[in-house]
């Protein structure tokens, strides 16, 4: 008696139209986002400031303990009303010449005007301030001057610009064809094509979803597009030998392609939603629990995470089928096992 396998439960072409759709939908409106306005830049893109505050003329010591909590959290309460984001408050100097060293992205000469001229009327305790003090006009052209409390702030270039996002590309691009090459030597042409076209997407939804999330971005990035680049493509992977494994089991032999891939995908979807959650999991935790800096990682971490899975559940199963459609060797299953069939049938009637 010949065994028969179950149906598969997850219909790999159920959701691929719909998927195809809104992964179309959310790298164009991505697109038009980034065109108009660009990422959400960090320092590292665009560049920042480095303010520093001295309080040698200061009406308080900030070698205080309680003068210094108010020394900082009044320069804080200052940066905020300025719409402000602070990326690092350091405390440098020996005792007697402690500064407030403050960096935060680039922003408007009149924003970074109104910060310093709200620091030196709150703090500066000079002569020399206190004469202009209640003149708008010489308060500003008091920056700069010996007794001005931020005269030592300073701009902070930008470190990366557009060749580094081609040189990234360029090595991305160039890791992607060694496994796509690898990819057809195991699973043929189609499978290297798919594997090529899944890693491209994937890449481009995470970068999607960061620049609509409004993500900030820096250097971090490139790391991070890379890791998404190798599960994507250990993903596609891990799928495509799940499909021959299918494709090689007797009790599957005159089932489609179609068939196959929804077996895989029956076979894969239960582990690798165990393992993405645990994965997201540790990422939100990091994110949350450290500096905002790495909560920008932790949530493109996410946001690639959450892409590949989907992608390879709704998008990658039925892009292999629709491309490979047919075999010949499923045809040729078929065949046979229908001449098996009337063979039997010839036999029973003889008897």
């Amino acid at each position: 008696m010949k065994s028969k396998s179950k149906n598969p439960q997850f219909d790999i072409m159920k959701f691929f139209k719909p998927a195809l759709i809104i992964m179309m939908a959310v790298v164009l409106v991505a697109g038009l986002l980034v065109g108009l306005v660009g990422f959400n830049k960090g320092m590292d893109f665009c560049g920042g400031t480095q303010l520093v505050v001295q309080f040698e003329n200061s009406i308080i010591d900030i070698e205080n303990e309680s003068n210094f909590r108010i020394a900082s959290n009044g320069i804080k309460e200052i940066l905020a009303e300025n719409n402000v984001r602070i990326e690092s408050f350091q405390t440098q100097g020996e005792y007697g010449t402690k500064t407030f060293v403050i960096t935060f992205k680039k922003t408007t000469n009149k924003t970074l005007q109104d910060i310093r001229v709200a620091i030196n009327k709150h703090f500066n305790a000079s002569e020399a301030f206190d004469e202009v003090k209640n003149d708008d006009i010489k308060v500003v052209e008091f920056l700069g001057d010996a007794f001005d409390m931020t005269r030592q702030t300073t701009e902070i270039n930008a470190t990366q610009n557009s060749y580094s996002w081609f040189i990234v590309g360029a090595g991305l691009l160039f890791a992607l064809v060694l496994a796509v090459v690898y990819a057809c030597i195991r699973f043929k042409t189609l499978g290297g094509l798919t594997m090529a076209i899944s890693g491209i997407v994937d890449v481009l939804l995470a970068l999607s979803f960061v620049a609509l999330a409004r993500i900030e971005i820096n250097t971090y990035i490139f790391a991070v597009t890379a890791v998404i680049l190798c599960v994507s493509v250990f993903s596609t992977a891990d799928l495509l030998f799940a499909i021959k494994e299918k494709g090689a089991d007797p009790t599957l032999k005159i089932k489609s392609n179609k068939d196959l891939v929804s077996y895989a995908v029956d076979g894969l979807w239960k582990k690798n939603q165990i393992a993405y959650s645990i994965a997201l999991v540790i990422c939100l935790i990091i994110g949350i629990l450290t500096v905002q800096n790495i909560l920008h990682v932790a949530l493109a971490c996410i946001a690639g995470l959450a892409v590949v899975y989907a992608t390879h559940l709704f998008f990658v199963p039925a892009l292999w089928s629709v491309m490979v459609r047919q075999r010949h060797y499923v045809l040729a299953h078929n065949l046979q096992s229908k001449q098996e069939e009337d063979d039997e049938d010839e036999e029973v009637e003889e008897e």
